[in-house]
């Protein structure tokens, strides 16, 4: 009838002769009309028009494949109902440099706020092709009073060392465990483990305020990590007079030559907005894949950081970071970009 809703799929190839076919057939022309190019992903649009003139304006708004067409009085309601394209982050596209295993869980925050996500790791982490000193290590695990696990990475490698070494978690019996990070506080959880300590500021400053007083003169660490890190902490701990191994456990790799493509690419396009770094790793290794002119060409973006250390990491090579996490956790890092650009959205509408 001339009142019911009617949704088009596919039809907006036909879309000019199918407003006046529904004209020709009773619908009036003033009839309300919108059409809806990827509907309910971050790169939706919508051109709300009449049966008179919809083709014309999503000609004119460069609307193309795939859409849909809605006619009818619901169209009115858009204004009221609309919930997807008001998201906090709705149409931004936002880079996560995260390595793989790890992105996911962030471009899904990203994406439930309304944003773009481009996964294109700038890392990529593999074990140290030594393990060697490791295997050592876990031989004489009663040996230690702390072990400190930095990330879910060093957790996974560890454990999964212990196990080929023919143990279990008895291994660990006596020895207390410290997880620095809620992600790695669960990545032990799901391996049985629930730690003795799990500092509230995770850089080495805040995790030494809180595991200092429980050392001892001579007490012994486990520190695994990353090949490459900040001295902070194991000096930190040795000037208390405890002992630290510090064991390499993992390596920050480059990007695959496919990933420093899309990468490239992203950074050139003049539809991209962001760029998140969630350690200094990412900072380094994107700035290494720019070359020389990597300040400059991340200008006309905005930069996140996950937290100081990696903000001062990006300053460092020239970068200028628009805002810095709270808290060293990807929900605190969202809500960082998620309050950047709220003004700026509230200011725009």
């Amino acid at each position: 009838t001339a009142t019911q809703t009617l949704v088009i799929f596919m039809g907006m190839r036909k879309l000019d002769s199918l407003a006046t076919i529904l004209i020709e057939n009773g619908r009036p022309a003033s009839t309300p009309a919108a059409v809806i190019q990827w509907a309910s992903l971050p790169t939706q649009r919508t051109v709300v028009g009449t049966l008179a003139n919809i083709h014309e304006r999503a000609s004119r708004a460069g609307l193309g494949l795939p859409a849909l067409t809605i006619v009818g009085e619901v169209v009115r309601l858009r204004s009221s109902l609309r919930w997807f394209d008001t998201k906090p982050l709705f149409g931004k596209r936002v880079l996560v440099t995260r390595a793989v295993r790890q992105a996911g869980a962030l471009a899904a925050l990203l994406r439930d706020e309304g944003a773009q996500a481009i996964l294109a790791p700038t890392i990529r982490l593999a074990p140290v092709e030594d393990l060697a000193p490791l295997r050592d290590s876990i031989a004489g695990l009663n040996r230690y009073d702390w072990i400190l696990f930095t990330s879910s990475n060093s957790v996974e490698i560890v454990l999964s060392t212990i196990e080929e070494a023919g143990l279990d978690l008895r291994a660990l019996a006596g020895v207390k465990v410290c997880a620095i990070g809620g992600k790695t506080r669960l990545a032990l959880r799901s391996r049985g483990i629930v730690a003795d300590l799990v500092p509230e500021d995770a850089r080495a400053e805040g995790v030494l305020a809180q595991l200092g007083p429980l050392l001892r003169r001579g007490s012994r660490v486990l520190l695994p990590r990353a090949e490459i890190a900040r001295e902070v902490l194991p000096d930190s701990i040795r000037e208390l007079g405890a002992e630290v191994d510090v064991v390499a456990v993992y390596r920050n790799l480059p990007p695959a030559p496919t990933e420093a493509e899309r990468i490239r690419a992203f950074v050139d396009s003049s539809e991209s907005d962001a760029v998140l770094f969630t350690s200094s790793s990412t900072v380094r290794n994107l700035v290494e894949l720019l070359g020389p002119a990597a300040a400059d060409r991340l200008g006309e973006l905005d930069l996140f950081s996950i937290g100081p250390v990696t903000s001062q990491t990006a300053e460092s090579l020239g970068l200028t970071i628009a805002a810095t996490s709270a808290a060293q956790t990807i929900e605190s890092l969202v809500e960082t970009v998620h309050a950047y650009y709220a003004p700026l959205r509230d200011a725009y509408e």
